[in-house]
């Protein structure tokens, strides 16, 4: 439809009603999208600040105690802490080492250790010596050990 007097377009009424439908969504999508910008933005600066704030804990005795002392405390978080510590020892043979001669060191430690690995079947002799003895026959020895 043209004015006539201008020749230019002029709009019908559904044209006009769809044409500021497709202008307020453009708007609000546009704030959406510069809300969760200027959002994400901010997490970005909490987390720098966070972990600005943890090392500057972490340079603390005191703090660092409290923190350790709340991990030891808490059966779940000592438990993640130990999976983190093997897996970074993992790698390296004398870290290793390391972190099992300290639990060695300590005697109620190795001694329930000790005791885990003998009373649990991990370490017993006898059934080492069974196997060991097993293996050195042949299979028709086997058998009539058995009967």
């Amino acid at each position: 439809m043209l004015n006539e007097a201008s020749n230019i377009p002029v709009q019908s009424g559904k044209s006009r009603v769809a044409g500021k439908r497709f202008t307020f969504v453009a708007a609000l999508l546009t704030v959406i999208f510069l809300f969760a910008g200027a959002q994400a933005q901010e997490k970005k600066v909490k987390t720098t600040d966070q972990k600005e704030q943890m090392m500057e804990m972490m340079k603390d005795p005191s703090m660092m105690n409290m923190m350790m002392d709340r991990i030891v405390s808490d059966p779940r978080m000592r438990l993640m802490m130990m999976d983190k510590m093997m897996k970074h020892a993992k790698s390296d043979s004398a870290s290793m080492m390391s972190m099992c001669r300290r639990m060695m060191k300590d005697k109620d430690m190795h001694d329930m250790m000790m005791k885990m690995m003998m009373g649990g079947g991990m370490m017993d002799h006898r059934k080492m010596q069974k196997r060991s003895a097993d293996t050195t026959m042949t299979d028709h020895e086997a058998h009539h050990k058995k009967n």
